[in-house]
């Protein structure tokens, strides 16, 4: 007879480890820190609709991108030679 604990026999395809892996698993410290490692993307452009098309592909990721939108050149330049002048 075979063994009882055939996965095959049950439905599955797992077959379970008869020893402890070498590598340890993380520690939740450990998770947490590889977590934190996101990376800061800055995107700058000179209309707002393509800030807008830009938000909107991020939007059909599956990710959640925290994301703020800036102002003008107007609002935000610290060239005092472009500060002023219009596009």
């Amino acid at each position: 007879p075979e063994a009882a604990t055939d996965p095959l026999n049950h439905g599955g395809g797992f077959i379970p480890e008869t020893q402890p892996s070498d590598t340890p698993l993380p520690s939740n410290a450990e998770a947490t820190k590889k977590r934190a490692k996101i990376p800061t993307i800055y995107y700058a452009s000179r209309t707002h609709s393509q800030i807008t098309q830009v938000i909107r592909e991020y939007r059909k990721t599956g990710y959640r991108v925290p994301m703020a939108v800036l102002a003008s050149r107007k609002h935000y330049c610290t060239n005092r030679h472009v500060h002023g002048k219009d596009n």
